[in-house]
């Protein structure tokens, strides 16, 4: 049985379940993008998320951020459209580029809570007008929680142009995880896949390699990584950290991931993209969506 509880952070409310034996839980915010906070798999909490307030507030390194409609960056936050040419704000002002979209601050509706004796989720909605001007496209984006026992969780993520125009589209999760105390000391198993050559501003060059350096489990141990992926067959990767063990898994409506370790290496994100790094120019998995048409997947983290 799950237990369900509400709080607040300052102005923001909290959404938090738990089993009643305490071993497999989570908690969201709502209003701050629907964005993930916590993760507990088997006793264990797996999710580097936000602590407070403060912190959800800042949404720093867009933590387990829901992104739409773009992951990843956009080369000058310009691209066109029939004809026509828009201009996102630079938010990696850094590089010049657009980066992750715009709803990873959005306010989400709870549209249904289900909760059964092994099992809860939830699903939540934004419904975007299509106000700003540089996407004045409007869509609904879905997204849908899932635990179950014993410990495994799942996430469902749809975008539907409810518009009147063909609009392009990408989605994607930017979830931190925790192997373990220590990351460096965590092994990581990757799938086979071809790695996404960029250049100094991380936008793909055209070019990929294979890339087999996690093919085996390996430590950490110092790798570093920002790093987009295209995956072909094996939609899986591995952490593992003393009895701590976690299978990472997206399906194939999700064939690009990025992976990327911050600074403080005390976590190591594995992002589902729905297409490429800069996708509205190259087109690599862009999706072009009808009116009424939608674009959806799934991802999620299980421990073994």
């Amino acid at each position: 049985m799950y237990l369900r509880e509400k709080s607040f952070w300052g102005a923001f409310e909290i959404i938090r379940f738990r089993d009643a034996a305490g071993g497999n839980g989570f908690s969201l915010s709502p209003q701050r993008g629907a964005c993930l906070l916590d993760l507990q798999l088997g006793g264990r909490q797996v999710l580097d998320g936000y602590a407070d307030a403060e912190e959800l507030k800042s949404l720093d390194w867009g933590k387990s951020a829901l992104l739409a409609p773009f992951p990843n960056r956009l080369q000058d936050g310009r691209y066109q459209v029939g004809g026509e040419e828009y201009q996102f704000p630079l938010n990696d002002a850094e590089r010049g580029n657009a980066l992750h979209g715009f709803v990873l601050d959005k306010p989400f509706a709870i549209e249904k809570i289900a909760e059964e004796a092994d099992r809860v989720s939830i699903e939540l909605s934004y419904l975007y007008s299509g106000d700003l001007p540089y996407y004045p496209f409007p869509f609904t984006l879905r997204v849908g929680y899932t635990l179950r026992g014993p410990a495994d969780f799942e996430i469902f993520m749809e975008m539907e142009n409810t518009g009147e125009r063909e609009i392009p589209a990408g989605m994607g999760w930017h979830p931190y995880f925790v192997p373990g105390a220590e990351l460096d000391r965590a092994e990581l198993q990757l799938p086979d896949a071809d790695k996404i050559e960029v250049d100094e501003r991380m936008i793909p060059t055209g070019e990929e390699s294979p890339f087999l350096g996690f093919r085996n489990p390996r430590p950490i141990a110092g790798a570093s990584f920002d790093t987009g992926f295209r995956l072909a067959g094996v939609r899986e990767a591995f952490l593992r950290s003393g009895d701590l063990r976690l299978c990472y898994w997206q399906d194939r409506q999700f064939p690009f991931l990025q992976v990327f370790i911050p600074p403080a290496r005390q976590s190591i994100a594995l992002e589902p993209m729905t297409c490429n790094i800069d996708a509205f120019h190259n087109g690599e998995g862009l999706q072009m969506l009808r009116p009424g048409a939608k674009l959806a997947g799934r991802a999620g983290i299980r421990r073994l």
